[in-house]
């Protein structure tokens, strides 16, 4: 998906590639059996609600290289690429489908996707993103189509929440109140051209905005897009900033409800270090960082209000493992040395 290079995004969901001089002509390629070739266009553009993307001349999202989609023929969940009109807001993605009365797509393909009556089930809208100067992860980019030709016609099925920090970040999160799911596996159906989402597995209340690469930054000074399902949240959802050396988590909190919606983009505006409104900002401790921290708020212990602050994994021998998934080392009560003479570990056993 071509990345967002202007102050505002466009919510459409189709995307841009570069076309290479030795790629084969289409006609060429529809004379093997089988083969189809869909022509897939943006949603009509609606200039009050979209914006941005290539140039300032250009405020379209556009196709690039390597985006693949899936195509449903009633039977099968193909895989699509595209082979003309790269760099464009319209582009034709070929491969193999039988002939089907009714065609649905789905951005970004997923191998795993399956159509059940109307509907596809196994779509992820992933709870960690890659933060991407003035875009969005186009793995998160979920949009859908339906024809009966082979023209498709995108839709979005997520909308997007802009943030802009004024310093460089290590992570960025939105974290929605107990109750509210914003990731995990779904079934998204095409209703209309109004797509929907419902969550089925792996829910979190929790998407997360980290650096292409290990050990990069989310850079300052740029907006970056966090892919949302259509719900609202309600007072008590956060955004919370861990500055890049991972010494300091700033979380606001808001004591309003949140409507987040397909196609939409909702700007939470720019965030800075030194301001007012930050409803806490969490220091590391000794050697656990700031991002590894999770707050569970301040209670009365014997008439003296104290704050309650849990580590997100496990204790080693060197200090906290690095994930949240990792094993830890045993220790008995008080003892400055782990509990066990060997180790073995496996991806989901562990033997003393």
């Amino acid at each position: 998906m071509k990345k967002m290079r202007c102050p505002f995004m466009i919510m459409t969901a189709i995307i841009a590639f570069s076309a290479c001089s030795s790629e084969e002509t289409v006609e060429n390629i529809e004379n093997a059996d089988g083969v189809i070739a869909f022509t897939a266009i943006p949603e009509s553009s609606e200039a009050t609600t979209r914006a941005v993307i290539s140039s300032e001349n250009n405020k379209q999202i556009n196709w690039e290289t390597g985006d693949r989609i899936s195509i449903f023929d009633g039977k099968n969940n193909k895989e699509f690429t595209l082979k003309k009109g790269g760099g464009t807001s319209t582009a034709t993605f070929v491969g193999t489908a039988e002939q089907a009365d009714t065609y649905v797509a789905v951005y970004p393909y997923t191998a795993e996707a399956v159509l059940a009556n109307g509907a596809v089930t196994n779509i992820t809208l992933p709870a960690i993103q890659t933060a991407t100067p003035g875009s969005f992860d186009k793995n998160a980019a979920l949009m859908m189509g339906a024809t009966q030709s082979t023209t498709l016609s995108f839709k979005n099925a997520v909308g997007y929440v802009k943030v802009t920090p004024k310093f460089n970040c290590s992570r960025i999160e939105l974290k929605a109140p107990v109750g509210t799911t914003l990731s995990g596996k779904a079934t998204l159906s095409y209703n209309n051209g109004e797509p929907t989402m419902a969550f089925t597995a792996d829910q979190s209340s929790v998407i997360t905005l980290l650096p292409a690469e290990r050990g990069s930054i989310i850079a300052a000074d740029n907006s970056y897009y966090i892919a949302v399902p259509a719900v609202t949240l309600g007072e008590g959802w956060t955004i919370t900033f861990v500055n890049s050396n991972d010494t300091k988590a700033y979380t606001r909190l808001s004591s309003k409800q949140l409507a987040l919606a397909r196609n939409k983009v909702v700007n939470l505006g720019m965030f800075e270090e030194e301001q007012s409104y930050w409803y806490r900002v969490m220091p590391s401790n000794g050697s656990v960082k700031a991002s590894q921290q999770v707050d569970l708020g301040v209670f009365a212990v014997n008439g003296t209000r104290c704050r309650l602050v849990f580590a997100k994994s496990n204790l080693t021998t060197t200090g906290l493992a690095a994930n949240e998934s990792d094993f830890g080392d045993f220790f008995a009560w008080g003892a400055l040395e782990p509990w066990y003479t060997s180790l073995t570990t496996t991806p989901t056993s562990i033997t003393v």
